[in-house]
């Protein structure tokens, strides 16, 4: 399963592509206009976000992976969310509607259906200063269960990358930030913001309840060099 996990990593990473600059320009701008959350703490509930634009879809995909529906940032948006919540953690301000531009320039994966590519956040992330460890697949639980313990790390976060189903691509992965908190871990962004876990591990395998595998863990700590 770990072949297929970094298969479908790499697949993500390849189709990263940015969307025309016309286009991200435009979103940007409407963007600007609509983001009514600016200042007001974690992102929890990315259904909220339907007047963000966040990529294009064509007729194909949008009719075979979202049914018809509109993409916005309330589809496709949480690797941006949850870097965004991130950087809230480690104390910077960020502004949401920047890094949906950012990320549409560089990483958006066939034009926003299957979201932002790993790489573009890793690399979003270590020029920002920040040192990143990634932990693919049962190695993630590994790691959670040798280090995460109800430790409380102030200096380091994490963003997971899971299954929705299974190892199922195609019923879509989402990610969130997961910071520590009270002793243990929260998710954020994933309806369960208000449980504390008492491990990390807890925190990643407890995802849909059990059902979700995970795909990728990044490990996010302050670089001793800034």
């Amino acid at each position: 399963m770990e072949i297929w996990n970094r298969i479908i990593i790499r697949c993500m990473n390849f189709l990263g592509k940015a969307l025309p600059l016309n286009i991200a320009e435009f979103q940007r701008a409407e963007n600007r206009t609509n983001w009514k959350e600016g200042g007001r703490g974690y992102i929890i509930n990315q259904s909220a976000l339907k007047h963000l634009f966040y990529g294009r879809e064509n007729a194909l995909t949008g009719k075979l992976f979202l049914g018809g529906n509109p993409l916005t940032a309330a589809t496709n948006s949480c690797e941006v969310i949850a870097v965004y919540n991130c950087l809230l953690y480690f104390g910077f301000e960020p502004d949401f509607t920047e890094l949906l531009y950012e990320f549409s320039k560089k990483g958006i994966v066939l034009g926003g259906v299957f979201g932002t590519s790993p790489k573009s956040l890793i690399n979003f992330l270590k020029n920002m200063g920040f040192d990143t460890e990634t932990f693919v697949g049962s190695h993630a639980l590994k790691y959670a269960k040798d280090n995460g313990q109800a430790i409380e790390k102030t200096d380091e976060a994490y963003i997971l990358l899971s299954y929705n189903e299974g190892h199922n691509p195609f019923k879509m992965i989402h990610s969130m930030c997961i910071i520590p908190r009270e002793g243990g871990f929260v998710r954020l962004n994933d309806g369960k913001h208000r449980v504390v876990f008492s491990s990390l591990f807890d925190a990643i395998d407890s995802y849909v309840d059990g059902r979700g595998k995970p795909l990728l863990l990044i490990r996010i700590k302050k670089s001793d060099k800034s």
